[in-house]
C-alpha cells in the first residue's frame, strides 16, 4: 500500500515511534552469482541519479572506495577473488590460485559498469593514512600462503599505484579529469577521526545514506532526519580534516607520498620473501 500510494513508511512509523526508522539493505553475498547481482543492482540504483542535476556524493572512506577498484585491471580481478574467498565458503575451501581464477565476462562487465558510475557525480571524499592497509594486507596474505605469484602481486601493486596517481591528479585539479563531464572532486585528509565507509548521496529533492554493516553490504537509509544527522556528522569530520584539493600542494604531496611509500615497501618485501629458501 505504501508503494502504491507513494507514502513513506518512515513518516507513518514516526507517528508512534520517534526513535525508530525503516531501512532497506543490499542482498547478502554468498557466492559468485550473488556478487554479480550485487554489482548489477548497485549499478541500477545509481543510474537514475545520473539524470538528475546537482547530485553529490560524500564518502568517509576508511579504505579505497570500491568504485576505484572495479576498472577491469588485474587489481580488479584480485579484489573479486578476495571477496569470493571471504564470502563464499565453497570457493575458499577449493584453494584455487589467483592464476587459475577466471571470472566470467558478465561478472567483470557488471563490476566495471558499477564502478564507472562514481566518476559521473560531484564527489567529496575524506581519507586517512590507513586507506591502503586492507588491500596491502590482502596482497601479502595471498602471496604468503602461495595462492598469488610474485609477478601477479607486483602487477597488482602497479595497478594500485596507478589508481593513487589518478586520484592525486584529480585532487590537484579539484575535478574529475578522467570523464567527459568535469565533475568536482574534493579530497580531505583526516588524522584524528575513525572513518567508516559511510556514503551520503544527495540531490535537490532526495537524500540517502549507505551505511556498511557486512563486507560489501550496506543498510540503505532514506529517513530525512537520519540522513540530515549523517550529513551533520560528515560536516564535522570535514572541520577536523585538511583540504588536499586544488592549491594545497604541500599537504597533498605529503599524503600521497606516504601512500606510494607503503606500496613500494610491499613490493620490496614481496621480492625479498620470494628469494627466501623453503625450509
Amino acid at each position: 500500500m505504501a508503494k502504491h500510494f507513494n507514502i513513506s513508511l518512515n513518516k507513518l512509523y514516526d507517528v508512534g515511534e520517534k526513535n525508530s526508522i525503516f531501512i532497506s539493505q543490499t542482498p547478502n553475498i554468498n557466492n559468485v552469482e550473488d556478487l554479480e547481482l550485487y554489482f548489477k543492482m548497485s549499478y541500477n540504483t545509481l543510474v537514475p541519479l545520473l539524470k538528475k542535476e546537482g547530485v553529490n556524493i560524500c564518502y568517509a572512506a576508511k579504505e579505497i572506495p570500491i568504485f576505484y577498484l572495479l576498472n577491469n585491471t588485474k587489481l580488479s580481478k584480485f579484489k573479486i577473488y578476495v571477496w569470493l574467498n571471504l564470502l563464499d565458503t565453497t570457493f575458499s575451501m577449493s584453494k584455487i590460485s589467483f592464476t587459475n581464477f577466471n571470472p566470467s565476462d558478465d561478472l567483470l562487465t557488471s563490476a566495471q559498469n558499477f564502478g564507472s558510475t562514481y566518476t559521473q557525480f560531484n564527489i567529496k571524499e575524506i581519507r586517512n593514512d590507513n586507506v591502503l592497509n586492507k588491500t596491502i594486507k590482502q596482497i601479502y596474505h595471498f602471496f604468503e600462503v602461495g595462492l598469488l605469484t610474485l609477478d601477479d602481486a607486483l602487477i597488482i601493486c602497479d595497478d594500485l599505484e596507478q589508481i593513487i596517481k589518478k586520484i592525486e591528479i584529480n585532487a590537484r585539479a579539484g575535478m574529475r579529469l578522467d570523464t567527459p563531464k568535469k565533475r568536482s572532486f574534493t579530497l580531505y585528509h583526516n588524522e584524528i577521526m575513525a572513518l567508516s565507509n559511510t556514503v551520503i548521496i544527495s540531490s535537490i529533492d532526495t537524500k540517502r545514506v549507505l551505511s556498511p554493516y557486512l563486507l560489501l553490504s550496506y543498510h540503505i537509509i532514506t529517513d530525512p532526519k537520519t540522513c540530515d544527522n549523517f550529513q551533520i556528522f560528515f560536516n564535522k569530520q570535514l572541520e577536523s580534516s585538511n583540504l588536499l584539493s586544488s592549491s594545497e600542494e604541500k599537504g597533498r604531496s605529503l599524503f600521497f607520498n606516504k601512500l606510494y611509500q607503503v606500496i613500494n615497501r610491499l613490493k620490496t618485501r614481496l621480492k625479498i620473501d620470494d628469494q627466501l629458501p623453503l625450509i
